[in-house]
């Protein structure tokens, strides 16, 4: 019976040994792989973070500075004369740049087209006149610039000289440029200008060998071309790989990361690789498989081990159950005199009739077997209650694992999927985020009113599982919800229908319309975060599709778009809202919005362009010095921010246009009342003088003309006139009102001569003043 036991432990010890090893080594073995792609997927983001977007911020707070209409910085359309200080402030402004991202940017240079200007952190201050043409215009990154349709290019890694000048005998170092137009809708053909960032190229090697010391000697950057761009070995820079088969193998291969199994200088070794989206740059990293996998040799002998010290305390237990197992009956014999020595000491006779008989013994055995069952039972009853109360909670955490790849072994998903009862087992996935759009209709609803509605509609989207079709959604922040879809086929009418039917649902019952963006289809479900990164691009969008309810993934294809909005309408813009062309106004909104829906441009490029729409109505008003009564309206940046789609943006521009325009036209009017009176009071108290209309003018500080042109408006006569009539009225209240002499009134109303005086006034009124006064006072007699 031993030698049995033996024999059986050894062929279990082995089967196992033999399948652990099998499983577990390629467990294992597939889990280094992940742990080292997700360590240079590590690198990759440290340097794009740390580096590039880094140095495109650097260019925003440029373009920023320059479009903010600061005096302080030398623009791309001021005049090099008289502007020696602002050139200056530039050239120190870049410096301090420079300073303060020391270690990431080495120099900062700016190109000025019209000018013919170069200001440089390292160069200092150029004039690109006909003898410093050859050393500062041919730089590569100007004459690479000049002739791209594109709005920015990343130079790689080459040798410039410190010193422009002297190229043959100058130091050289290994820069990186990254270059762009400005503004930033140009291109390289049609801009003002560049501006130009160097990176020097040891800060990548630099920052890869911090991320990853141990890997350090082994990885490295090419372009897309198959060109190093970075290494550690600085001999390395700029040889070209593209005829090596691994490199050709990652340069058509469409993944943007992935590792493969090669040789490399006759050594079979791993690859893993990632790419950098928005430069087209490829990060690899090469080891060899006797160093990548030697940990597993670790394992193995660990397995060996644990195999024997299974057979030799297998065998030492087999033969102590053996042993045990013998004698059965006295285990039996003795759990039986203990319980009836427990139920009745001292009953002597009791104790020898249940030993006779054997009917107690078998009584309290089958008591304490069924108490263990029932024990057994209530454990299984309080762990099935737990886990049902648990449900939510693990549903949550599973489809937020899910969507934020926390979990990497498929196994664990389906365990945890069985674990809620719920059968994800499709061969297609996708990740659905359904946003509440309308912030304002559920502004006013509390905490608990807002997760009962979202729980409602969490109800109503899993509702339309069916078996081809499977939706499981969780709680998001910020007015979102979180959906994982299995699916049979990457058909999306069905889904369509649904959401179209889910909208109105939540129109219908709780007065709030949704959004619902749907990423790209993947065959894992450990892929479906990459999906869900989909949505978060895609709900960008939501803006400029207000009455869409479903975004596909082919919207993603507008992110890679390089198309700009024609500058025209830009500009168009302007100068209708200085001729204050309110109909021109609607016209171009009307065409941008219009631009936004079926135009294939990206949506941050459409933001900076409502941007600039919001810039150049904030420096009209300013310009034109205008105060808006309603203090809602004067912060129009904080307006621009709450508004939802594009839409309400271009009705809420062409009205906020109006208001100016109404405004500065109800201002001009109130002003030509008050510039009237004005000439009005001067007149008046002039009128001994003979008084000009250029006079009168200049003390109001308006132009002759523009005086002559209010006074027919106001008036209904012109300014000669209006001053005759004036004296005229004035000499007639003289001569009824006082006893002054002929000879004084006329003098009093800026008449030069009496005589004049009298020969006017017969004209106007068929008298002459004395015989008006005594006309007068024949009537003062009479009566």
């Amino acid at each position: 019976m031993i030698l049995s036991y033996i024999i059986i432990v050894l062929f279990i010890t082995l089967v196992l040994g033999g399948t652990f090893y099998f499983y577990f080594t390629a467990s294992y073995n597939e889990a280094v792989e992940n742990v080292h792609l997700k360590m240079l997927e590590q690198v990759k983001n440290t340097l794009n973070t740390k580096i590039i977007e880094t140095v495109e911020s650097n260019y925003m707070i440029l373009v920023h500075e320059f479009i903010s209409n600061t005096n302080d910085l030398f623009g791309f359309h001021d005049d090099v004369s008289g502007n020696h200080t602002k050139i200056l402030q530039t050239y120190n402004y870049l410096k301090k740049i420079v300073s303060n991202n020391s270690t990431v940017i080495s120099n900062i240079h700016i190109y000025y087209k019209k000018q013919k200007i170069l200001i440089s952190s390292s160069l200092g201050v150029k004039y690109l006149n006909e003898t410093n043409w050859p050393y500062y215009m041919n730089q590569d990154w100007i004459n690479e610039m000049s002739g791209k349709n594109t709005s920015h290019i990343w130079l790689e890694t080459r040798k410039v000289p410190l010193n422009l000048e002297r190229p043959d005998t100058s130091l050289k170092i290994n820069l990186l440029t990254y270059v762009r137009s400005y503004p930033v809708i140009s291109t390289g053909i049609n801009s003002d200008g560049f501006i130009a960032i160097d990176i020097n190229e040891s800060i990548f090697s630099d920052l890869i060998k911090m991320s990853a010391p141990s890997e350090y000697t082994n990885t490295f950057i090419i372009s897309g071309t198959g060109e190093i761009i970075s290494h550690p070995e600085k001999d390395m820079l700029n040889e070209c790989l593209n005829d090596q088969k691994y490199i050709e193998h990652i340069l058509d291969s469409r993944m943007l990361y992935g590792s493969t199994v090669d040789e490399v200088n006759g050594v079979k070794s791993m690859i893993s690789y990632t790419s950098f989206p928005d430069t087209g740059w490829i990060l690899i990293n090469i080891t060899p498989l006797s160093q990548f996998y030697e940990k597993t040799a670790s394992l193995t002998r660990m397995l060996v081990i644990l195999c024997l010290m299974s057979i030799i305390i297998g065998t030492v237990i087999a033969s102590l159950i053996t042993k045990n197992l013998y004698n059965p009956l006295k285990l039996l014999l003795d759990k039986i005199r203990s319980l009836i020595g427990n139920v009745n000491a001292g009953n002597k006779r009791s104790r020898q009739l249940v030993i006779n008989t054997g009917i107690q013994h078998k009584a309290n055995e089958f008591k304490i077997i069924d108490n263990a069952i029932d024990n057994l039972y209530l454990t299984i009853d309080d762990l099935t209650k737990t886990l049902k109360n648990n449900i939510p909670i693990i549903k949550y955490n599973l489809i937020m694992g899910l969507l934020h790849n926390q979990i990497i072994n498929v196994n664990e998903a389906r365990e945890k999927f069985r674990l809620i009862n719920i059968d994800m087992d499709f061969p297609y996935y996708a990740a659905m985020t359904i946003e509440i759009e309308s912030l304002r209709d559920i502004s006013y609803l509390s905490v608990e009113n807002m997760h009962f509605l979202k729980y409602n509609l969490i109800d109503e989207t899993e509702k339309n599982s069916n078996d081809s079709l499977k939706f499981i959604a969780v709680d998001l922040p910020d007015f979102r919800i979180g959906v994982i879809v299995g699916a049979t086929t990457t058909d999306e009418k069905e889904i369509g229908k649904i959401v179209s039917n889910l909208s109105s649902y939540a129109y219908n019952s709780f007065y709030v319309t949704i959004t619902a963006a749907l990423g790209r289809w993947v065959d894992n479900i450990l892929n479906v975060h990459n999906s869900f990164n989909d949505t978060k691009t895609l709900l960008k969008y939501r803006f400029f599709y207000p009455h869409v309810p479903l975004l596909h993934a082919d919207t993603l294809e507008r992110e890679n778009c390089q198309e700009h909005i024609p500058p025209g309408l830009i500009m168009k813009f302007q100068e209708s809202l200085k001729l204050q062309n309110i109909n021109r106004i609607k016209e171009l909104m009307d065409k941008f919005r219009s631009l936004c829906s079926k135009g294939g441009y990206s949506a941050d490029h459409l933001n900076q362009v409502m941007f600039e729409f919001v810039n150049i109505v904030s420096r009209y008003i300013r310009d034109m010095k205008y105060q808006f009564k309603d203090i809602e309206k004067k912060d129009i940046y904080a307006v621009f921010k709450n508004i939802n789609n594009v839409n309400e943006f271009c009705d809420w521009i062409v009205e906020l246009a109006r208001s100016v325009i109404n405004g500065l036209n109800e201002r001009a009017e109130s002003q030509n009342a008050i510039l009237i009176n004005k000439a009005k009071r001067y007149i008046y108290n002039n009128i001994k003088k003979d008084i000009s209309l250029d006079e009168v003018a200049e003390h109001i500080n308006i132009s002759p003309a523009y005086l002559s042109k209010l006074f027919k408006e106001n008036t209904g006569v012109n300014f000669v006139t209006y001053v005759k009539e004036l004296k005229f009225e004035l000499a007639m209240d003289l001569l009824l009102n006082s006893d002054l002499t002929i000879q004084q009134i006329a003098h009093e109303v800026g008449f030069n001569t009496p005589a004049y005086f009298i020969q006017q006034f017969k004209a106007r009124y068929g008298y002459t003043p004395n015989s008006f006064r005594k006309q007068k006072s024949f009537l003062e007699t009479e009566q």
